[in-house]
């Protein structure tokens, strides 16, 4: 019986995180000088530069000011913000 319950609960949380959705991201940066390595350096990096705790993923809010930080640190490494 212990059994059953425990994979019935997991099924529950199984179903659960498949079925949030998200959004599809709708812009993206882009650098002729960069390559895919350089700008996974430079976006965490900036990422952490801008949230000052390099401990945590930063989480940002586009009207926040630690995404203003983030935008900048990006924009003067080369990377232009473009949309989808």
């Amino acid at each position: 019986m212990k059994q059953i319950l425990a994979a019935a609960a997991l099924l529950f949380v199984a179903a659960a995180c498949t079925s949030t959705p998200t959004a599809p991201p709708t812009h993206y940066w882009e650098s002729a000088k960069a390559s895919g390595n350089k700008y996974r350096v430079d976006d965490q990096s900036c990422q952490q530069a801008a949230a000052g705790d390099a401990s945590r993923q930063p989480q940002f809010e586009l009207d926040s000011e630690s995404f203003e930080a983030y935008r900048t640190c990006m924009m003067n490494r080369g990377y232009v913000l473009r949309e989808y």
